[in-house]
């Protein structure tokens, strides 16, 4: 039973007679050594000592001698075999002495290949001791915490870095270093982080003396189980460098974009990679469909002049820093081209040509012409002016002396407002100018300014700040230009727009007018007609009518005189509104209140009507001129009151929609209007035929469409013959 069990044990195991040596060994210990029962059985005993190493030879003997002469039991002593295939490995032997009667003859030996257990140690020795030696000299701060944000190690760059030591920040929570602030988000981060397992980004953290700083993390969690790991840089200073650099690029970019001038950059292909605004209006024609970066230098100049352009170039490289100016042409749409001016510069820090240039096409044509030369630069189309914050001219071009009369030696060092003030023009303008760009502001606008001679002209004129290195705004650049002619031809073209406007309105008063003339003179002969036919029968007939007869024709009478009335009264207002244009008088009001007022007034004209007001809007005070939405809604609820001649219900609602307007609705369900009559329902004394046998003047929704479009609404109305109409007001929603 016993060699059964030892042949199958997954250990080495050997048995040994104190006087014959090894007597048994296992097939598993045949596998781990190489060597065979029969092999091992025949080696002398220095011949086994050879197959231990040297240097574990020695505590092994001690051990195996002490143990067995105590009668004990040998456990888990390690040492090295020499393999039979050359090869040395660890193993692991437990040895114990059989007795017999008392006396130790036999001894068993437990043996255990440990050789990968040795080299994982051997790893994880290495790995800690690079851990550690990275722990300590990184100059990255490395923080340890538990799963409660309570940091159980840190390395000498963290305390260096938050200004505590060891002591210190070992059992201080994440929180404890989280500015007060930023207390929320850093808890909601510790949650993610939790379930996300990494996290990394920007963080602000407090250090020892006050200090607030900003560092770069990276945090892995259960690095070890229960153990969370932070890698930390302070990046306070780089953040606000780059901070600083976009303010500067910004600041640099307003300044080229309110440029006269052409601001572009090259690369070292050829290839454009930046332009300013003025280019781009002026030769952004020019640019490829797939973007300016795809636009090559020598397809914008005139290919004469590429030569000259290479050579300007090749000599900005070779003097990097140092400005080389060269003239050419550019290609115009209409097909010739433009002189212009260049300046060159190789920048030292990227591979790059930054050139500015003029559109000096007209001073060349001058130049030519009188023998002008190098003057191109200085001869700018508009009036250009440097001036400081005290408003002292430090500097002028040409243009400005031919547009003030001033010389440039007159010019500089005086004050601008001296030189160019105009008297006409209010002291409170130049104290808005003022405040605005000593605000950091650029101005743009029209002003009136005097010549040395005194003359005066309008000039448009833009002020653009300059600031320092510190952002202080040390000059003012002011580019002039003389737009009196401008202005005369505006003015001209608006007074000829009032004229043609004034003579439209006469026109159309005129027709109106006639329109009116004719629509009474007309429309009074009905209602005339029947008066005179009543009076004449009551006069003739009177002695013999009953009462009745007399009761009807005076009532007869008395229903042409309302329609006479009310055609009047109507043909007023329209008159009133379309001649001369009452003044529109908008004042805050309860759209509601007056809604209610108005159905209240119809109702009570009315008993077999049912009139209802429904308020759908949240607003409560809005400015509407109060005599125009009352004719509006008077005129539309009498309209549904009329043609509603069976009774019923006529609603009234008051609605907004979101895109700010007021809309009112009046809905009824009476006769309902032809489709062929919509379009014509809102012209003046326009009357269905199908309504002829109800009284009206034509002129009631040409009155509210007046009033309507006086707030600058609109209205339109939904109507199907014999089912009803809904008319549609909609006005401009102003909440007071």
């Amino acid at each position: 039973v016993w060699r059964l069990i030892l042949d199958n044990s997954p250990n080495a195991v050997a048995l040994i007679n104190l006087e014959r040596g090894i007597y048994y060994i296992n097939p598993a210990a045949e596998a781990l050594l190489g060597y065979s029962l029969e092999e091992i059985s025949h080696m002398q005993p220095d011949e086994l000592a050879e197959l231990v190493h040297p240097e574990d030879l020695p505590t092994l003997r001690e051990k195996l001698n002490g143990h067995l002469q105590a009668l004990e039991l040998l456990e888990q002593l390690e040492f090295r075999l020499r393999l039979k295939d050359g090869g040395t490995a660890w193993f692991e032997i437990r040895c114990a002495p059989i007795r017999m009667t008392g006396d130790v003859l036999q001894i068993i030996c437990i043996v255990r290949n440990i050789e990968a257990e040795k080299q994982v140690q051997a790893a994880n020795v290495n790995n800690e001791a690079k851990f550690s030696a990275i722990f300590e000299h990184t100059q990255d701060a490395i923080l340890l915490s538990n799963n409660d944000a309570i940091y159980t190690d840190v390395n000498p760059a963290a305390c260096e870095m938050l200004g505590y030591t060891r002591e210190e920040l070992i059992g201080k929570t994440v929180w404890d270093l989280t500015p007060a602030e930023h207390q929320d988000a850093g808890k909601q981060a510790w949650d993610d982080f939790a379930v996300v397992g990494n996290l990394s980004g920007y963080y602000p953290l407090l250090c020892k003396d006050g200090r607030q700083i900003i560092v770069d993390y990276r945090a892995v969690y259960d690095i070890l189980p229960g153990m969370h790991f932070s890698v930390l840089r302070d990046v306070t200073e780089h953040i606000q460098l780059e901070e600083n650099f976009r303010t500067n690029e910004a600041r640099l970019r307003s300044l080229l974009e309110s440029q006269t001038a052409y601001v572009v950059r090259i690369n070292d292909e050829g290839h454009f990679t930046y332009a300013n605004q003025r280019y781009l209006e002026h030769y952004g024609w020019l640019i490829p469909p797939d973007g300016l970066n795809h636009l090559n230098v020598s397809a914008t100049v005139y290919p004469e002049d590429i030569p000259a352009m290479m050579a300007a170039g090749g000599q900005a490289i070779t003097n990097r820093g140092k400005p080389v100016q060269v003239v050419l042409r550019k290609p115009a749409p209409e097909g010739n081209y433009r002189w212009t001016l260049w300046e060159f510069v190789a920048l030292d820090t990227v591979r790059e040509i930054q050139c500015i240039g003029f559109d000096i096409t007209e001073l060349h044509h001058a130049q030519e012409q009188i023998n002008l030369q190098n003057t191109a630069l200085e001869a700018a189309a508009n009036a250009i002016a440097i001036i400081d914050r005290e408003s002292v001219v430090v500097w002028v071009n040409p243009a400005f002396t031919t547009l003030t009369g001033y010389s440039r030696d007159e010019a500089i060092g005086q004050r601008i407002g001296d030189l160019q003030r105009s008297p006409q023009q209010a002291p409170e303008f130049y104290k808005n100018l003022w405040e605005t760009i000593l605000a950091g502001e650029s101005w743009s606008g029209t002003l009136e300014n005097r010549r040395k001679d005194g003359s005066t002209y309008i000039e448009e004129q833009m002020i653009t700040p300059v600031r320092d290195g510190h952002d202080n705004i040390t000059h003012f650049i002011a580019v002039k230009q003389d737009v009196s002619q401008r202005e005369r031809n505006e003015k001209m073209q608006q007074d000829y727009e009032r004229l043609k406007d004034s003579f439209a309105k006469e026109r159309k008063q005129n027709a109106l007018v006639q329109q009116i003339i004719s629509a009474l003179s007309h429309d009074l002969r009905t209602p005339l007609s029947v008066i005179q036919s009543s009076k004449d029968k009551i006069q003739r007939y009177y002695p013999r009518m009953t009462d009745e007869q007399r009761t009807q024709a005076m009532d007869a009478i008395d229903r042409q005189v309302k329609f006479t009335v009310d055609l009047l009264e109507d043909t007023v207002q329209l008159a009133r509104g379309e001649l001369t244009e009452r003044e529109f008088q908008p004042r805050p009001l309860n759209l509601s209140i007056l809604c209610q007022v108005s159905v209240d007034e119809i109702a009570s004209t009315t008993t077999i009507h049912d009139l209802r007001f429904e308020n759908l809007a949240t607003f409560e005070a809005v400015l509407v001129d109060e005599l125009l939405v009352s004719r509006i809604l008077l005129n539309l609820l009498s309209n549904a009151l009329k043609y509603s001649p069976d009774g019923g219900e006529i609603r009234l609602e008051l609605d907004e929609r979101e895109d700010c307007w007021i809309v009112l609705r009046v809905i009824d369900f009476g006769l309902g209007i032809r489709k062929e009559d919509l379009e014509n329902i809102f012209n003046p004394f326009f009357r269905s035929p199908d309504v002829h046998a109800i009284q009206g003047t034509g002129l009631g929704l040409s009155i509210v469409k007046d009033c309507v479009e006086r707030h600058n609404g609109r209205i339109h109305v939904e109507s199907e013959l014999g089912k009803g109409s809904t008319f549609i007001v909609e006005l401009p929603l102003s909440v007071q």
